[in-house]
């Protein structure tokens, strides 16, 4: 499969990127960092920036400026490809940012129509000569992107022949049946040096659409389920269709869940922060989800067997030469009374501050507990990983930590009260043996 990619810019999985932000609602730039160092650690190779994912109605331009310069200069240190969305109600803004976009040094621009008017007043002809201009205003490659339930206008083939005649150079469009894929691939193929990028626009016709000869697919499932979106990718190019379905149904399923509380954009947030990947919040009037819902929610993706790793771990597997993992109770933590009531009750065990901080100078520390399973109930209306985090501010010692998982990571050393050092196998029994009579 996947014939002729050479001739597209762009293949495989592209991810729909959200834009975090402050709880002040406020552009959260630690936060979108935090996004894009995860997919990279994922594998992705491209990006779609500002589009519905990424709240681009609700952001003004410097904002989005804002957003495009860092989501480029970081693509463009680790080999990434970007799209930028530009569109607005207002066209000279658009162009303004088009222009914005090819100096910071986008791979592409994408625009929706003009809106508003969209569905009334603007016809074929206004977009034509809107698409013109902006086509004449930049050299990089200008996309359209066809979002028909938020535009309320949808690209008629004739009118998409006629925009590529006056330079378009690909598509983000959001038909999903058949007819309408074979369509859209079939005007690209006539194009005459054969570089029209096609891509579907949403997950639901991922699959439908690699297997009918699209090269890629924006998802903004993938920012939840970006280890099953890239393995169905993966399969498709070796052949193996079979294996490839079977993933797209739990993929299907995990996109059911997160409709379930509204946009699944806002969902991402909750799902991104479960994983360890801190992206804020969404910005008014999208609906965050409550801590009841999201810890259902991530109940119910873990459910479903999603490859649930945390991104810190993804990223901290090449890193296994300066890694040291710490068991929490008893080793951090003195657990005097045991489990108890389920809160973290007790003190720091005795030297705990200045040996995390002479580690944490050479190491990065990692604490690996079975606290911070996403099974556990919440205690307080909190899960287990935000009490271990309270708890390690209130003692000042978050600032010596990576991260805490239930996950365990590639390290050079394991340190647990608990903890036998594996020689031989007589050994090892021998000294639970002894163990178990002093006790």
């Amino acid at each position: 499969m996947f014939k002729g990619d050479e001739m597209n810019k762009f293949n495989g999985i592209i991810p729909a990127i959200i834009t975090p932000f402050k709880s002040d609602g406020s552009l959260y730039i630690a936060g979108l960092k935090n996004e894009l160092e995860y997919l990279y650690a994922c594998g992705f190779k491209n990006l779609f920036i500002c589009g519905s994912y990424g709240s681009f109605p609700l952001m003004n331009i410097n904002e989005r400026k804002t957003v495009c310069a860092l989501c480029v200069e970081f693509c463009k240190e680790h080999n990434m490809k970007t799209i930028v969305q530009i569109g607005l109600t207002y066209p000279i803004d658009s162009m303004e940012l088009a222009k914005h976009a090819e100096f910071m040094g986008a791979d592409a621009i994408s625009s929706v129509v003009p809106y508003y008017y969209s569905g009334s007043v603007y016809n074929d002809d206004t977009y034509i000569r809107y698409f013109e201009t902006l086509i004449n205003c930049v050299s990089i490659d200008v996309h359209y992107y066809n979002n028909t339930k938020t535009t309320n206008f949808n690209v008629s083939p004739n009118l998409l022949k006629k925009l590529m005649n006056i330079g378009l150079k690909g598509i983000k469009d959001g038909g999903s049946n058949t007819e309408r894929i074979l369509e859209i691939l079939n005007i690209a193929d006539e194009n005459v040096d054969g570089s029209f990028d096609y891509y579907p626009s949403s997950t639901n016709s991922l699959l439908l659409g690699f297997l009918l000869g699209a090269k890629s697919c924006i998802s903004g499932v993938s920012l939840s389920a970006p280890l099953e979106i890239l393995e169905i990718y993966n399969l498709l190019k070796i052949g193996e269709i079979d294996k490839a379905i079977h993933i797209y149904k739990k993929v299907m399923n995990i996109r059911s869940l997160l409709n379930k509380n509204g946009a699944r954009a806002s969902a991402a947030y909750e799902v991104l922060k479960s994983k360890g990947v801190d992206v804020g919040t969404c910005r008014s009037p999208w609906k965050a989800l409550n801590k009841t819902e999201t810890h259902q929610l991530v109940k119910n993706l873990s459910d479903l067997e999603i490859a649930y790793e945390d991104a810190f771990l993804i990223d901290i597997h090449k890193q296994t030469s300066n890694v040291v993992v710490l068991d929490f109770d008893g080793v951090i933590h003195k657990n005097t009374k045991g489990y108890y009531n389920g809160t973290i009750y007790d003190e720091p065990v005795d030297g705990t501050r200045e040996a995390l901080e002479e580690l944490a100078k050479k190491y990065k520390l990692v604490i690996l507990t079975c606290k911070a399973s996403r099974y556990r109930p919440l205690i307080n209306g909190k899960t287990g990983k935000e009490l271990i985090w309270n708890w390690l501010d209130k003692y000042d010692l978050s600032k010596y930590i990576c991260e805490v998982t239930d996950k365990k990571p590639r390290a050079l050393f394991y340190i647990d009260d608990k903890n036998l050092v594996f020689t031989t196998w007589h050994e090892v029994l021998n000294e639970i043996n002894n163990k178990l009579e002093q006790n």
